[in-house]
């Protein structure tokens, strides 16, 4: 099966159903549910986790309308109002919800940012640990370490970096302060001595990701070896669905202790 792991679907911003006034979408023209379905088939893709984008602000009714119709192909991770008071009753019981999975929070922008930074967030950590709600993340490098302190106060969390926290910048300026990220890799085993095999769909700058993920890795782990990417095609190409059969018998074969999967779609 493969599964694309985020996915925006949103509505037009009209005086019945207004978006609060943030940035810009992706796309002029809303994606629709049906939309994303013809894109998925005609790539062979199986399945969807769906993110509310920002711009439509914290609700999550177009998503899972997607996800309550066609519950084989979609699910959620949803928004929510961190400070809106009804917001901490919600936790307990958000993923019963039908097809909600978990949370997710873009704490990199000016007018989220704060959320993270004046501590505002606080209270749903142990909130969502204890319910067994995951969470999915972006924030800005410069505040991985606020995001270390959640990791360090609630081990139980499932907590996920997106992009690994990139949101400005190419090439060696976007990945000036990399160092930041890696640090969170002390909960980790360790990988020194360890192949690690690199997967990549050839959509979104892999070929400079893995370059970064590699100098780093080796200056934290010594003697970590890499299969490059490129030993094993693309996995989002015309023969994807060969090329990610066939790998759980490649890596057996090149013997990969660890796999990192760069997927842009």
């Amino acid at each position: 099966m493969i599964v694309d792991a985020q996915v925006h679907i949103w509505a037009a911003n009209t005086p019945e159903r207004p978006w609060p006034a943030r940035h810009q979408p992706h796309k002029p023209e809303p994606i629709t549910a049906q939309n994303l379905l013809r894109e998925m088939d005609a790539a062979g893709v199986d399945a969807c986790v769906l993110v509310p984008p920002s711009w439509e602000g914290e609700r999550n009714d177009v998503c899972l309308a997607a996800a309550q119709k066609y519950p084989k192909r979609f699910a959620v991770m949803g928004r929510l109002d961190v400070d809106a008071p009804e917001s901490r009753a919600k936790i307990a019981t958000w993923r019963k919800q039908p097809g909600m999975l978990g949370l997710r929070f873009t704490m990199h922008r000016p007018f989220l940012r704060p959320l993270l930074t004046e501590g505002r967030i606080d209270w749903l950590w142990p909130e969502a640990e204890k319910a067994g709600v995951p969470i999915m993340a972006l924030a800005l490098h410069s505040d991985m370490h606020l995001i270390d302190r959640v990791a360090e106060r609630h081990p139980r969390l499932k907590l996920t970096i997106d992009h690994l926290g990139l949101t400005t910048g190419k090439g060696a300026e976007a990945f000036q302060h990399l160092d930041n990220v890696l640090a969170l890799a002390k909960r980790l085993d360790t990988l020194a001595g360890k192949t690690v095999a690199q997967v990549w769909d050839h959509v979104f700058r892999g070929d400079e990701v893995f370059e970064f993920l590699e100098a780093g890795l080796k200056a934290r782990f010594p003697g970590v070896r890499f299969v490059s990417w490129r030993e094993f095609g693309n996995t989002h190409g015309s023969d994807e669905r060969e090329v990610v059969a066939a790998l759980p018998r490649r890596f057996r074969e090149l013997g990969a202790d660890a796999v990192i999967s760069g997927m842009g779609c």
